[in-house]
């Protein structure tokens, strides 16, 4: 059976801009609820199709963002990483800047996790030398993760040794106030070229290469190799082994790959 033609528009648009693919599925939920924003406007869904493939507004492509991508993630997730980043850092020259990206951040659950990872191996005068970087391309995701803000039983997902960096006020769990000046939240879209020329002693970037094709996953993953310090560790999803190490790759534990130097 041939694809709706129009859901195939959106896919092809969604994988244009985004690099991201979406199956048939997902490509028909993600219509669905494009033909209900498309009547709040008062238009049909065809004239709200080249809307978005002229470009539309922020909010347009904000809307279609958050339909093609899914939030999920919790403190701490996947904690083996959180080990390898803590040796790591633990090994590390103890006169030099620390930093580590959260590439595909969501809600911004993992760069606070690594944040609250690193700061405690720090001597209170090497801390203002951390900095983590979270990014992503949903702007409400962003947002969430600026403000810091979760809900109470957050608390559950953060081991005891790390509460210490977190504070509850307002029936919320919060990051402590003297961490947020050492995290960035950024908007990035992660097949576009990275304005910037940091490079960092760790990079997360778990579950967003699923979204990709091949052929673009193996380029992100080489680019993100080169954003790399020498010895540098790359973590990636559960379900995103690399069966086929770019240049400069080396295995490093269960899906996490260092920079070889």
């Amino acid at each position: 059976m041939s694809a709706d033609p129009a859901e195939q528009r959106i896919a092809d648009l969604v994988s244009r801009r985004f690099g991201i693919i979406m199956r048939a599925r997902h490509a028909a939920t993600v219509c669905a609820a494009l033909h209900d924003r498309a009547a709040r406007r008062g238009q049909n869904f065809r004239q709200y199709i080249e809307v978005l493939e002229a470009g539309g507004s922020h909010e347009d492509k904000d809307h279609l963002i958050a339909q093609v991508t899914t939030n999920v993630t919790v403190f701490y997730r996947e904690p083996h990483h959180f080990d390898s980043l803590r040796r790591h850092v633990m090994d590390l020259p103890k006169d030099r800047a620390v930093r580590c990206w959260s590439a595909g951040c969501s809600t911004g659950e993992e760069p606070w996790s690594a944040l609250t990872t690193i700061a405690p191996l720090l001597s209170e005068e090497k801390r203002d030398l951390l900095l983590v970087l979270g990014t992503d391309i949903d702007a409400a995701a962003l947002a969430k993760a600026r403000a810091g803000l979760y809900p109470l039983k957050a608390l559950d997902e953060i081991p005891l040794s790390s509460r210490l960096y977190f504070e509850v006020s307002g029936g919320n769990v919060m990051p402590h106030r003297k961490l947020r000046p050492l995290m960035r939240i950024r908007t990035l879209n992660l097949i576009e070229p990275f304005p910037f020329e940091a490079q960092f002693d760790a990079i997360f970037c778990r579950n967003t290469l699923i979204y990709f094709a091949p052929d673009q996953r193996q380029d992100v993953v080489r680019r993100l190799t080169a954003r790399l310090r020498p010895g540098g560790l790359l973590m990636l999803g559960h379900s995103e082994t690399l069966h086929h190490l770019p240049d400069g790759l080396e295995p490093a534990g269960l899906t996490t790959y260092r920079r070889v130097e």
